[in-house]
């Protein structure tokens, strides 16, 4: 009974479970005002100093919403978002020392490190080309299977016109605005853009686990071997439920936690048990 009570608020998290229940990705949906005006549908903004104004998200959701799509051509648009943010997800997934080692090194202030690792990442979700070259826009070419070919051709003038005003915005400054810079500047926003993809993804996937694990912790003092083994498990239970755990496997992980504390810490664990499922 302990276990069925406590699977639900200690190891899903609100973040996670909802994930879970809406299939994983958490796009936003790619209605949209329909814009008339050809010369208004535009990616490129600046504000009122004059700033270029990055896209949220990614430019290719961003684009669809500036075209006039049926309601079919919506939903499977959203589904390749969708898709394409839960397999990150996944990626961290099946990358937890890599994501582990990255945290550290932020935390440690090794920003070259972090990168590195990063960039693992980064080539294992979409190995680059032979100069080691990352798809600028990775979900358009599905994204173009389900539009029309003016549409195809309208989105892929959003992006290129608001790449272009992008890269210009960011050698502004610059004397050398020559071809290889810009696409030296091209690759380092595209791996940036990567960079806070996977922390979003980190926060959405990963991050109320940490928080769970952070509770039992706070609330069972466990020494520190204790502590690490907990770690061991919870890891473990990612890793084999893939974000999807069952009921069964749920009650199992917190089985397996109970089980590696002392009496007065398992006392304490069950007092957090019953405060959370309260909740």
């Amino acid at each position: 009974m302990l276990w069925s009570i406590a699977v639900s608020p200690l190891l899903c998290g609100g973040a996670v479970c909802a994930q879970q229940d809406q299939g994983g990705g958490g796009g936003q949906p790619l209605a949209g005002p329909s814009v008339s005006d050809r010369a208004a549908r535009t990616l490129v903004a600046f504000n009122a100093e004059g700033r270029f104004i990055r896209i949220e998200g990614r430019p290719e959701e961003a684009a669809l919403r500036l075209l006039a799509l049926n309601q079919a051509q919506r939903d499977t648009s959203a589904r390749i978002a969708d898709e394409y943010a839960a397999d990150l997800g996944l990626l961290l997934v099946d990358n937890l020392d890599t994501v582990r080692a990255a945290t550290d090194a932020i935390k440690a202030g090794d920003r070259e490190k972090a990168t590195g690792l990063y960039r693992e990442l980064y080539d294992a979700f979409e190995p680059g080309n032979a100069k080691g070259e990352h798809h600028r826009d990775p979900i358009a070419e599905r994204l173009g299977e389900t539009l029309s070919e003016p549409q195809r051709a309208d989105l892929s003038r959003l992006l290129d016109e608001y790449w272009k005003a992008w890269i210009d915005w960011e050698l502004r400054n610059s004397k050398d605005k020559s071809e290889p810079a810009r696409q030296r500047t091209q690759k380092r926003l595209v791996f940036a853009m990567f960079q806070e993809e996977a922390r979003r993804a980190y926060e959405r996937v990963l991050l109320p686990y940490v928080q769970r694990i952070d509770a039992i912790y706070a609330a069972v003092e466990p020494t520190d071997e204790q502590r690490e083994a907990i770690r061991a498990v919870v890891i473990d239970f990612i890793r084999v439920t893939r974000l999807k755990p069952t009921a069964q496997q749920r009650q199992e992980v917190m089985r397996r936690v109970y089980l590696l504390l002392d009496e007065e810490r398992r006392a304490k664990l069950f007092d957090l048990v019953v405060e959370m499922a309260g909740q």
